[in-house]
Parts: structure tokens; C-alpha cells; sequence
């Protein structure tokens, strides 16, 4: 029954096959590119040595890359909305349409063995090319938030692959779309309900973000070895330099003040002579949750699960 179910969908696996290969490898090869790229940005900006003209350098380089990590975070979350209308819709719906399931329901295999067939089939080939177009994907935005290419830090948290909470949100939404096309046996009103349900629940789970705290500034020294303290559990935001009265660098001034003072051999306290005498970053502390994208993405496949039993029993109620 696998083979035949195999057969049967073997336009939706190569299809989805080959999402995997120009989606998923293309996000690979954009982010060697971009890392690439990226090399004579990071050279510019190495501290204390940084060159004139690093801003019309970052200008370009975001310039040439800075939309592509937007496109990323679209695939992602595209992807399970997708597999609810075109998967799960007319999962078993189509075959009612048909009229298959009145021959397959006359053969001597049982409707049970049929119906985990085509969920073998259809659902263990979705969640596996979920998840590589999140681990692709997601290793593009956890690139371009490390090169503060306009990404959230926490961009890297949300799409980052021990994120279960978009296999929970496909394994929902193929389930709401196998279950309503079961019951209404018609593949455009399956499709429908999956419009009608997921957008409601996306607005209320979204990506299960944590709440952030109020915005407050740490300062550190200029020495390159110096660090801001323990910012693994804070999203960060703005960053520079600071002057003698506490205030921020213009980036120009930043500029002329390191082409004076490079090649000297006190490099960091020519630059306290000249009024720099600190940097800063802004930050947003975040509450620490390990369990935080865990809890939605149990409760969603959950969910998904009782759906599809539902479809289940729908099929198996048909005369």
C-alpha cells in the first residue's frame, strides 16, 4: 500500500523535493556568498584599526545583500500555511471527488491501513522538508542578525532550528486541511477552513516570541578584548561610541578621529585624548524561558494529531 500510495503523490514529494533543493540550497549558497561578501566589511570595522570610509562600505554591502534575509523569513513562514491548502486540502478530498475511495474501500486492504499509508507518504516528507528549509533558512538569518544586516537579534532564536514551534504549526495545518476535506469531501472547501483557521491562531501564537524589558545601556571599555557584560539573554539594539559628556559619536567624527590616531602605538589612549573614552551598546533584557517555543509547538501537533484522527474517522464512517 505504500507503493501505491507512493505513486499516487509522487508529483506532491518530487515537488516537494525539489522546494528543498532551490529553496532550502539557495538560502546555503546566499548565505556563503553573504559571509563572503562580508569579509572586507569586518576588515573596515576591526577595532581599534578601523579604516575611513567604513560607512560608505557597510552602504554597499547592505546595500547588494540587506533583502535577502527578509525572503528567508518568508519561506519559513510560508511554508506550513502552504502545506495546509495544497497538502492537506485535498489530502482526502481528492480521492472522494474522484471517486477512488469507493475502490480503494472494496479492496481487501483496510481503510486504516490506506489512510497511515498516505499520511506516511504525505505528512513525514513535509515535516522533513520543514525542517530543512528552517535549518537552511534559518542559519541565513542567524548570519545576517551576526553582521546586523537589519535583522532582530532574536531572529536567530525564532527560526533557529530547535525551534519545533513550525513543524507544530504544518502538522496543525496539514491536519485542519486533511480533516476538513475529509468531512466537507471537497478539496476547495478543505483549502477554505485552512484560511479561515490558521490565520486566527498565527495571530495569536505568531512565533512565540519572549517579552522584552524596558531598553537601558551598557557601557565598556575601548580595549578590543573589552566586552558589555553577559548579553546571552538580551536582544540588542542600537550601538557606537561614547564621548567624554556621555553622549554618542557621530560616525564622521568617529571617522576622522581614528584616521588621526591610527598607526600611533598607544592607538586607545590617543583616542581618550581625542574625547572617546567609552563604547555602548542598547539593550532589551529578555526573560529566559528553555520551554518557550516548546509549549505552542506541543499543543499545536497536538491539536494537528486530533485532527487528523478526526479525518480518520470521518473516512471511516463513509458507507
Amino acid at each position: 500500500m505504500i507503493w501505491v500510495a507512493w505513486r499516487r503523490h509522487r508529483t506532491l514529494l518530487l515537488t516537494l523535493a525539489g522546494l528543498l533543493l532551490v529553496l532550502g540550497g539557495g538560502a546555503l549558497v546566499l548565505r556563503g556568498l553573504i559571509s563572503g561578501d562580508s569579509a572586507r566589511l569586518l576588515e573596515c570595522n576591526a577595532w581599534p584599526d578601523r579604516k575611513p570610509g567604513c560607512s560608505a562600505v557597510s552602504a554597499q554591502f547592505h546595500g547588494a545583500w540587506g533583502r535577502w534575509p527578509e525572503y528567508a523569513e518568508w519561506i519559513i513562514l510560508a511554508f506550513p500555511v502552504l502545506a495546509g491548502l495544497f497538502i492537506g486540502g485535498p489530502l482526502f478530498a481528492r480521492d472522494a471527488e474522484q471517486g477512488t475511495d469507493v475502490l480503494v474501500f472494496t479492496q481487501s486492504v483496510t481503510r486504516s491501513h490506506w489512510i497511515l499509508s498516505v499520511l506516511a507518504v504525505t505528512l513525514v516528507p513535509t515535516l522533513l522538508v520543514m525542517f530543512g528549509l528552517q535549518w537552511s533558512a534559518g542559519s541565513l538569518l542567524s548570519t545576517a542578525s551576526d553582521l546586523t544586516m537589519g535583522v532582530d537579534p532574536w531572529t536567530k532564536i525564532d527560526y533557529h532550528p530547535g525551534n519545533l514551534l513550525f513543524l507544530g504549526y504544518t502538522v496543525f495545518a496539514v491536519g485542519l486541511g486533511a480533516f476538513a476535506g475529509a468531512f466537507l469531501r471537497n478539496s476547495l472547501g478543505g483549502m477554505a477552513v485552512v484560511l479561515a483557521g490558521y490565520f486566527p491562531v498565527w495571530l495569536g501564537l505568531g512565533t512565540a516570541q519572549p517579552a522584552v524589558g524596558a531598553e537601558q545601556r551598557l557601557t565598556y571599555g575601548l580595549e578590543p578584548s573589552a566586552r558589555p557584560g553577559d548579553v546571552s539573554a538580551v536582544a540588542t539594539g542600537n550601538s557606537g561610541f561614547l564621548n567624554t559628556f556621555d553622549r554618542q559619536v557621530d560616525i564622521g567624527q568617529l571617522d576622522a578621529v581614528v584616521q588621526r590616531c591610527m598607526g600611533k602605538d598607544a592607538t586607545i589612549d590617543c583616542l581618550r585624548d581625542q574625547g572617546i573614552v567609552s563604547r555602548f551598546i542598547d539593550v532589551r533584557l529578555v526573560a529566559d524561558d528553555a520551554y518557550l517555543h516548546l509549549r505552542p509547538a506541543l499543543a499545536l501537533t497536538i491539536v494537528g494529531l486530533l485532527l487528523l484522527f478526526g479525518a480518520y474517522r470521518a473516512l471511516h464512517r463513509r458507507p
